[in-house]
């Protein structure tokens, strides 16, 4: 039984990084309280906005009017990369021209920073972005020196980590408007709370970019890893589709690739290489699933050792069975599945953030006091599509009822296709779809089972990656 739903994108938002903002701006000695909301936000042609409301904010100079604020100028600062190299922080200074001198402005201001997707590539923002052409990130200047900061995840852009590229920025104000604060618990409000008003700033992609602003700026060459790291480094975040960028997502050959990679350290070496990765993604606020990454590679690279009393792998709070239930035994790996040396996530739910900080810690330890390296290396022999099949017609579940079964059957045939990119590819030009066609996905994944017959699809341990080739005819 193959879900329709499989293709669907999880949204799984536990934790938003930009709340704990607020903590880090203070105006007039008094911290920013704050509610985030928006609409849109995926990255396509569309617009998409977004909004904060802040609690009266004290000690900034008097917003001067439109023509005054359109006349901002920017002082741009080096860009800096994260540990890892994945995401860098675009900052610089909001100034105006005052009797022909220069000077950082004294106000609190909203800003949206453009970043082209492409390096060397000029456009036209006049009349906002496109985001398939370009992406942007909001802010508001933190203190009286007119200073912004905000990030970009240079894994939704065309990059090259290992090389020095120049990319298209420019600068855009978010609109001010005072309004009443929200009532953000449900409690009862007094009439002075009824009555107190905020400051809300709105950000949209359809703002027009400030021209002189728009500079081509370096994005330097991301901190030097090791190939183990880097290995690692490209999982995540496996399976957390929060982002509508297919390059932004990784797959399970990535995942092959890390195990293997620390599998061939043994115990010791790779552990410390997990706890490094733990240690240059920052901490529990790197957004997102990644810190479940060196969960996946432990249940993956470690096994429980025979030696000693047999304990299980912590556990985490994604599994498709309970701890106790029999069918546990038949999924030891639960949240995940290996069929013929070829990992899946079994459940479109995900924990990021502080949770799956924990789970990461957990696993450490487990592996420290009771794992040992598994034997071997992954090594496929057959192709993802039939593994995955395998999943969904094996006894074990049938077994599973029936709501469990199609969480499963959600999300097996999707990840099996991302990693044979262009079979698939080639699949859907020979089988293309009209534009509002209604598309039986449980008939797609049966055509494509039966195309993919006329391919040898083989594991290449060299590259380890799967190689496709047509076969004899």
């Amino acid at each position: 039984m193959i879900s329709k739903f499989w293709h669907s994108l999880v949204v799984v938002l536990l934790c938003l990084t930009q709340v704990m903002l607020a903590d880090d701006v203070k105006s007039g000695g008094k911290p920013f309280v704050s509610k985030w909301g928006g609409s849109g936000g995926g990255q396509n042609a569309h617009e998409s906005w977004r909004y904060r409301t802040f609690t009266t904010v004290s000690g900034y100079a008097a917003r001067p009017d439109n023509e005054v604020l359109n006349e901002v100028t920017v002082e741009w600062l080096p860009i800096e990369r994260d540990p890892l190299g994945n995401r860098c922080k675009v900052s610089g200074h909001l100034q105006f021209s005052d009797a022909g001198v220069t000077r950082n402005i004294d106000r609190f201001q909203g800003v949206a920073v453009y970043l082209a997707k492409q390096p060397n590539q000029e456009l036209d923002w006049s009349k906002g972005i496109e985001q398939n052409q370009a992406s942007y990130e909001t802010g508001f200047t933190v203190d009286h020196s007119g200073t912004f900061e905000v990030w970009f995840d240079l894994r939704e852009m065309q990059s090259d980590r290992h090389a020095e590229q120049v990319y298209q920025f420019g600068l855009a104000l978010g609109r001010h408007e005072d309004t009443e604060l929200p009532n953000q618990f449900g409690f009862k409000q007094s009439q002075r709370e009824k009555t107190e008003l905020g400051e809300k700033i709105t950000w949209s992609s359809r703002t027009a970019v400030i021209p002189s602003t728009v500079k081509m700026i370096k994005i330097p060459v991301a901190p030097e890893i090791s190939r183990e790291l880097e290995l690692i480094n490209r999982v995540n975040p496996w399976f957390f589709q929060l982002s509508n960028h297919q390059q932004y997502q990784s797959t399970g050959v990535d995942l092959i690739r890390a195990v293997n990679a620390v599998r061939r350290l043994g115990k010791e070496k790779g552990l410390a290489t997990l706890e490094e990765f733990l240690k240059l993604l920052g901490g529990e606020n790197y957004f997102g699933d990644r810190h479940n990454t060196v969960v996946w590679i432990i249940q993956l690279a470690f096994e429980s050792d025979r030696s000693k009393e047999q304990i299980l792998f912590p556990e985490v709070r994604d599994s498709l069975n309970r701890r106790d239930s029999p069918e546990r035994q038949s999924w030891p790996l639960d949240p995940m599945e290996l069929s013929d040396d070829q990992p899946f996530k079994l459940t479109g739910f995900n924990v990021g953030g502080k949770m799956a900080l924990n789970h990461s810690k957990a696993h450490l330890a487990w592996a420290h006091e009771n794992g040992v390296i598994r034997e071997g290396l992954l090594i496929p022999s057959s192709d993802p599509l039939t593994a995955a099949q395998a999943i969904l017609l094996s006894p074990k579940f049938q077994r599973l009822e029936e709501s469990a079964q199609r969480e499963v059957a959600q999300w097996i045939p999707g990840q099996a296709m991302s990693m044979v990119p262009d079979l698939v590819e080639q699949f859907r030009k020979s089988n293309p779809n009209n534009p509002g066609d209604v598309i039986d996905y449980e008939a797609e994944w049966a055509a494509l089972l039966e195309y993919a017959k006329q391919f040898d699809i083989t594991w290449d341990q060299r590259s380890e990656n799967f190689i496709v080739r047509p076969k004899p005819k």
